[in-house]
């Protein structure tokens, strides 16, 4: 254990720290090997240069999420775009070959969001993850794991700095905390790119819903009448998601606690039974000694009644010899001279 450093928020010092809250995996689109990529820039805006111009549009993938933005010549994901997922969440942002690649914004069903940096689908690089209820780690990722140097706060206002591996904070950087405080720095800065990233991704939304008589395996837009029915179906499809999800965040809740409650009337049944049990005994053992002292009792009984018998036994032999002998003495006939003498 190391000696926490205390910089107006205390720096826990501890090893083998999971993060309370990691992302959950992001949705996966196929990606398109044979399309180009464009160059992204340090603004977070995308560069076409050469490449051939991007189509703007709507489209439905096979796993029923909706995509509006940049489309490549394949119909793929390619630029800035946002794209809502049939599970829940969303993400605006970069695209390269129908895969998240460059920095953008992802939000999750359950209100937490990452704004950073993305690879090939993954969040990769640095950025920043935020919980509502507070807590947030800034910092480098890989394979959409927190992994590397960086920060993560608690809703306390508690802070960790040093080593992330695979989301679990392994202790801090043994050097010096520059490199961390450098990496921490690195993702705020991509943070502010990934927002560029995400207005920019807004704006080809708009101008995606705004596409007249456009139509790429999705949606047609044929007027403003089409338009506001879409965007009315798309707003209660959203509205249905969200009331799914909350329901079944509720259950799960409901579930969890139910089996809290049980844990606690079972422990506190116990605890009374415990109870129980050590009266039992304590009844139990002044039983015994009662029935101990019942059993010396009936031996010393016993013993007497023994006593009794043999001196009745002995009494009885007694009077029946004095019997005798008083019969004897009254039966005998008076020899001679035995008589009363005459005077």
């Amino acid at each position: 254990m190391h000696e926490p450093r205390r910089e107006g928020v205390e720096e826990a010092a501890k090893t083998s720290v999971h993060s309370p809250r990691p992302p959950i995996p992001s949705a996966i689109e196929e990606p398109n090997a044979n399309a180009t990529p464009n160059k992204k820039q340090d603004d977070g805006t995308m560069d076409v240069g050469d490449t051939p111009p991007l189509l703007v549009g709507m489209t439905t993938l096979a796993d029923k999420s909706l995509y509006h933005g940049h489309l490549n010549a394949d119909k793929l994901p390619h630029g800035h775009g946002c794209m809502y997922f049939h599970a829940g969440g969303h993400y605006a942002g970069q695209y390269v070959a129908g895969k998240r690649d460059g920095v953008g914004v992802y939000s999750f069903p359950d209100g937490s969001r990452y704004e950073g940096e993305f690879k090939r689908d993954q969040r990769d690089g640095h950025g920043v993850y935020m919980v509502p209820v507070g807590e947030k780690y800034r910092g480098r990722w890989q394979d959409n794991a927190q992994h590397g140097l960086g920060e993560w706060t608690e809703w306390n206002g508690a802070v960790v700095r040093g080593e992330f591996k695979k989301n679990d904070f392994v202790g801090p950087v043994e050097s010096s905390m520059q490199s961390c405080m450098d990496s921490v720095n690195l993702a705020s800065r991509t943070q502010q790119r990934a927002v560029v990233a995400e207005r920019a991704a807004r704006v080809v939304e708009r101008l995606a819903y705004a596409q007249d008589n456009m139509s790429i395996d999705g949606v047609y837009i044929k007027d403003e009448a089409t338009f506001e029915s879409y965007s009315q179906d798309t707003t209660v499809r959203q509205r249905a998601y969200t009331i799914a999800w909350q329901r079944e965040f509720e259950r799960i809740e409901t579930t969890t606690q139910d089996g809290k409650t049980e844990e606690a009337t079972l422990g506190e049944r116990q605890k009374q039974l415990h109870a129980t049990i050590q009266v039992r005994r304590q009844e139990l053992a002044r039983y015994s000694m009662f029935w101990d002292i019942v059993a010396d009792k009936e031996r010393e009984l016993a013993d007497a009644k023994r006593v009794l018998a043999s001196i009745e036994t002995q009494v009885r032999l007694e009077e029946a010899v004095d019997q005798r002998t008083r019969s004897c003495v009254v039966s005998a006939p008076l020899l001679p001279g035995d008589g009363p003498s005459n005077t």
